[in-house]
C-alpha cells in the first residue's frame, strides 16, 4: 500500500505540474501567434514600398524566416517560432530601414538639383541682364553715330566766286 501511495502522490504532481504548465504552453502558443502576425505584417508593408527600394535578398530572408516560424508552430515548437519570428520582423524592419534611406536620399538629391538648378538660373538672368545692358548701350552708340554723321551731312558750304 505504500507503493501505491506514493505512486499516487507522484501522478498527483506530474498531474499538477502539468496542469499548471498548460497555461505557459498557451502563452507561448500565443506569443508565437502575436510574434508571426508582427512579422506578417512588416514584411507585407516592405512589399508594398517602391520596387528599387528594398533590397529583395532582405525580403527573402524576411519572408523564409516567416515561412519556418510558421512550420515551427505547427509541429509544436512554439520557442523556435518565436525566434525564426523575431528573425523576420528584424529582416522586414531593415528592408523597411533601407526603403527610407533610399527615399531620404532621393529627396536630398532632388533638393540638391533643385538649388543648383535655381543657381543656374540666377546665373542666366544676370547674363541676360548684362546682354541687355550692352545692347541699349550699343543702340546708344549707334543712335549716337548717327546723329553725328547727319549733323556733318546737313552742314553746307557756301563759296563765293
Amino acid at each position: 500500500m505504500r507503493k501505491f501511495g506514493f505512486s499516487m502522490s507522484v501522478i498527483a504532481a506530474a498531474s499538477a505540474l502539468f496542469i499548471a504548465s498548460g497555461p505557459a504552453f498557451a502563452g507561448d502558443e500565443e506569443r508565437a501567434l502575436k510574434a508571426i502576425a508582427q512579422a506578417q505584417g512588416k514584411i507585407d508593408a516592405a512589399t508594398k514600398l517602391t520596387t528599387g527600394q528594398v533590397d529583395p535578398a532582405v525580403l527573402a530572408r524576411a519572408q523564409a524566416s516567416l515561412r519556418l516560424a510558421q512550420e515551427k508552430l505547427k509541429s509544436g515548437k512554439e520557442q523556435d517560432a518565436i525566434t525564426a519570428a523575431v528573425e523576420a520582423q528584424g529582416f522586414a524592419d531593415t528592408a523597411i530601414g533601407q526603403s527610407q534611406a533610399s527615399v531620404q536620399a532621393g529627396a536630398q538629391v532632388q533638393a540638391s538639383t533643385a538649388a543648383a538648378a535655381q543657381q543656374d538660373a540666377a546665373a542666366a538672368n544676370l547674363r541676360a541682364d548684362a546682354a541687355a545692358r550692352a545692347a541699349a548701350s550699343a543702340a546708344a552708340d549707334a543712335r549716337a553715330a548717327r546723329a553725328s554723321v547727319v549733323e556733318k551731312t546737313t552742314t553746307t558750304t557756301v563759296t563765293s566766286r
